[in-house]
């Protein structure tokens, strides 16, 4: 919710700029968010990511100020993740490929993931 990411917001990063990136339309004016469509999903796309050659097409569109900041950390948190208890093949979430390998290609030299 926004709340929650006002609160953590505050928590983590109290006089520096923090932005979330979200696959819902839950936005607040008082954070930092970004809209972002998932197009993977973990049955369909587990084996084909294995191929290095393939994963540019993961990365998120986001907006140039996005891109062009340096972050000290980001944190991947979203979406759903995989499988507790059911078999890849059933797991119909998007998994975090797509966030993972964007988090990946927005690090700087120093930046944690």
């Amino acid at each position: 919710s926004s709340h929650t990411s006002r609160a953590i917001s505050r928590l983590v990063n109290p006089t520096g700029r923090t932005a979330f990136v979200h696959d819902t339309d839950t936005f607040s004016t008082d954070v930092e968010m970004h809209h972002v469509r998932y197009r993977t999903k973990i049955s369909r796309d587990f084996q084909r990511y294995k191929d290095q050659n393939l994963w540019q097409e993961l990365l998120l569109a986001l907006p140039s100020e996005v891109w062009g900041a340096k972050w000290d950390v980001i944190l991947v948190d979203s979406p759903n993740g995989c499988c507790s208890n059911t078999r890849l093949s059933e797991t119909h979430t998007p998994g975090r490929f797509q966030s993972i390998y964007t988090a990946k290609r927005l690090a700087r030299v120093g930046t944690i993931i």
